[in-house]
């Protein structure tokens, strides 16, 4: 064996070549791997991203939740209306299922439900057309002819429409719309009629396409349209608001109110910058973003570089609907009918009223209007100049002066510039392969999520799931264990 003495040149020359290895290799890992202030930044804290980021930091992840107003969960939206908890945006839980991953969190974290089978002025809870007694059946005006239209005739129309949907989409093909479906019923179906062509408008324009898929029968594709995934099962509001659930995603995760983000920057090597109006830059190694499809279409981020061209061009052809609610809240119910319907050619109507007295427990109307002209339309107006024109129907509809509410509130969600409407659609331009495109991720370093993304499109459980599956594709390990230990 040859020794060699401590300050041999031969040992300090190894020692400079180990010592320039080492050097080197740590240059070239932290070239790659810069270090970052958090693992995972998520824009949004919706139903997507709160469920995202929550699986993530269990999976031991350091996650930051960036979110644009300045409280937590995106369209869910809990306030107080004079002396009542109301939902300003989602309020259902649809579909409740042991299938639907909200139903489950609902339960996991025992919040109050309540079963709102006074849906009946469509479909039971089991989506069974229902057979309605008269106190049971909504009170109906067509303020054309100035008088009240037949609740059974409405309904038979609007399922004889339905049932004729496979024939409609064989008949007009690819890239049809449900107002060309609309045309071609009323052609074939009601000699002309009309009255009868205004009620069937009526029906599945306002009714099922504006204020069910918040979206325009003229872009709304006949291909796609009554068509969605949805799960078996009825519909639960919950008393102490649909915040109840976001706040329990939201428990323990870190969250930046107020943090508007302005441009994400993936041509960083090895992490992504992120800016806000605050002037923050912050950086991660991956982000999500789970803005609405409103947003996204606004480019009010800024991706650098810009997104790759087949999402660019997912984005544009894929639709941000409209939809607006108002709560009336009253001293006295001057009513005993399930509901209000008021049918008025003029695009600037409230179409529908329901009875909300058994949940909120005093006298309660909620009123909703959707689709983008009819929505723009109406948001000129103020909100007082909106609750007057709810209380002139409501008279006309009746035959006398109908009292004023003790509290009131008007959405306007196409008006908030971090959400730009209520939520996606399928519209005539788009197909499942754009929401395939939009969830690719790109450059394994930015992700997008949420109901715009999810072929439960519109739904809450649609943006928790988009949620779970990102989470897991960043991080395999990441679940979401919820009651009676099932996991996501």
């Amino acid at each position: 064996m040859i020794e060699f003495s401590k300050d041999t040149p031969r040992r300090r020359a190894a020692a400079i070549f180990v010592t320039a290895t080492i050097v080197r290799l740590l240059y070239i890992h932290q070239y790659h791997h810069p270090p970052t202030d958090y693992d995972v930044i998520v824009v949004g804290a919706g139903f997507a991203g709160l469920t995202a980021a929550s699986m993530l930091q269990k999976a031991g992840k350091k996650v930051l939740v960036m979110e644009a107003h300045d409280y937590v969960g995106g369209r869910v939206h809990t306030i107080e209306v004079g002396h009542l908890t109301v939902d300003g945006g989602a309020m259902w839980i649809d579909e409740w299922s042991d299938a639907n991953p909200v139903q489950a969190l609902a339960v996991q974290a025992g919040v109050e439900t309540f079963a709102y089978n006074d849906w009946s002025l469509y479909y039971d809870v089991n989506s069974t057309a229902v057979n309605a007694t008269a106190g049971d059946r909504p009170i109906t005006y067509d303020a054309t002819v100035k008088s009240h239209f037949s609740w059974s005739d409405a309904e038979h129309l609007r399922d004889n429409f339905l049932d004729d949907l496979e024939h409609l989409r064989s008949d007009l093909g690819d890239g049809a719309s449900i107002r060309d479906a609309i045309n071609e019923y009323v052609q074939n179906s009601t000699g002309n009629d009309d009255d009868v062509e205004r009620l069937i408008n009526y029906m599945v324009d306002e009714i099922l396409v504006e204020t069910s898929y918040a979206g325009d029968s003229e872009h709304t594709s006949l291909e796609y349209f009554w068509k969605d995934d949805s799960f078996e099962g009825g519909s639960y509001l919950l008393p102490n608001g649909y915040s109840e659930l976001t706040d329990t995603l939201a428990a323990d995760l870190s969250i930046r109110l107020n943090t508007p983000v302005t441009s994400i920057d993936t041509d960083q090597r090895g992490m992504v910058e992120i800016r806000s109006e605050t002037e923050t830059t912050l950086t991660a190694k991956q982000v999500i973003v789970t803005a609405s499809l409103g947003v996204l279409k606004s480019g009010t981020i800024i991706f650098h570089p810009p997104l790759p061209k087949k999402t660019r061009h997912a984005i544009s052809r894929m639709r941000m609907g409209s939809l607006e609610k108002i709560v009336l809240l009253f001293g006295d119910r001057f009513w005993s009918e399930a509901g209000f319907l008021y049918l008025d050619d003029k695009n600037s109507n409230i179409p529908i009223f329901y009875d909300f007295t058994s949940f909120y427990k005093t006298p309660a109307l909620v009123g909703w209007y959707g689709g983008m002209e009819k929505v723009t339309n109406l948001l000129t107006m103020t909100d007082q100049e909106i609750i007057d024109l709810c209380l002139q129907e409501l008279s006309t509809i009746l035959g006398t002066q109908v009292p004023r509410p003790v509290a009131s509130y008007v959405s306007r969600w196409q008006e908030d510039p971090y959400v730009r409407g209520a939520y996606s659609y399928m519209s005539v331009e788009s197909s499942a392969r754009d929401k395939k495109r939009l969830a690719k991720p790109i450059r394994n370093k930015l992700y997008f999520a949420g109901e715009a993304l999810s072929t439960y499109y519109g739904q809450t459980h649609g943006a928790m799931m988009s949620g779970i599956h990102v989470a897991k594709a960043i991080d395999k390990n990441a679940n979401l264990d919820l009651r009676g230990g099932r996991v996501y």
